[in-house]
């Protein structure tokens, strides 16, 4: 699969042949997570899923488990492999930078070719781990190092959170005070997976008022005729979608996929 994005008509594109390398290596491992994980409990912590896929997840692709996990206890793991089967018959110049895919070096010398040839088979097993951990909830960016083949090692980094409460928390101080210049007003959750947001005086929505009989949410277009009233309801529930997306869309990225509403039934409080 790799040769046939190094032919002719990528020779000249190597960042172009690299990320659609990567993303194919995306699709696969996030379906196979999804396969492998199909019977078995939710992971407890992300730790717990990181050991997943040393242990079983690389078992059942490589017949052998990861031979060392490092991590820092912020984010980042290293997952080393100390005899990659996929590049066990390679060899690369430790000198040459087998990371550097610019089209400059494309035209170097061979051994620059050869280097860069080589990094070009690690963007579809990079791209095999993340997907896998996006599947298991865990968005990341990861590398490979090849300086000491046939061993490699793959680098995973996030944002990192002890717990779901604490990223919960930082949305509604730190992220919540980026955008609107204060703090989410009270946090309240059931400790089952849900949590409630208040913002006493949500600043998007301030200066609008919304009559509590009508139907705010409903957006159905044989309502989108009817009263003045309603009308106004539904243009002022229109304005909750961007923010609620921005929630969704930045817990997201802190492992936590979720679906997010509003309520402005106590307007300019927003739940």
């Amino acid at each position: 699969m790799v040769s046939s994005y190094c032919d002719p008509f990528y020779a000249n594109k190597p960042e172009l042949a690299a990320r659609r390398i990567e993303a194919i290596g995306f699709q696969v491992g996030h379906q196979l997570s999804e396969w492998y994980t199909m019977e078995r409990p939710w992971f407890s912590d992300h730790l717990e899923a990181i050991k997943f896929i040393c242990k079983d997840f690389w078992s059942k692709l490589f017949k052998k488990q990861i031979d060392n996990l490092k991590t820092n206890h912020r984010g980042t793991f290293v997952l080393q492999d100390n005899r990659f089967r996929w590049l066990a018959r390679m060899s690369v110049d430790p000198s040459s930078e087998a990371g550097d895919l610019s089209q400059e070096n494309s035209a170097g010398a061979p051994e620059n070719k050869a280097a860069q040839a080589t990094s070009m088979h690690l963007y579809f097993p990079c791209g095999i781990i993340r997907g896998a951990l996006s599947n298991l909830g865990i968005p990341c960016a990861v590398s490979a190092d090849i300086s000491n083949l046939p061993a490699c090692e793959y680098t995973m980094e996030r944002p990192w959170f002890s717990d779901h409460l604490e990223a919960i928390k930082f949305i509604c101080k730190d992220f919540w005070s980026k955008l609107f210049k204060k703090q989410i007003d009270n946090l309240k959750t059931n400790h089952r997976g849900t949590f409630v947001l208040q913002d006493n005086r949500f600043r998007w929505l301030a200066r609008m008022s919304v009559d509590p009989s009508s139907e705010a949410g409903d957006l159905s277009q044989e309502n989108s005729a009817g009263a003045p009233e309603n009308k106004a309801a539904q243009a002022t529930s229109m304005h909750l979608y961007f923010p609620c997306g921005i929630i969704r869309g930045a817990l997201s990225n802190l492992g936590i996929p979720c679906a997010v509403s509003a309520d402005i039934s106590n307007l300019p409080a927003c739940e």
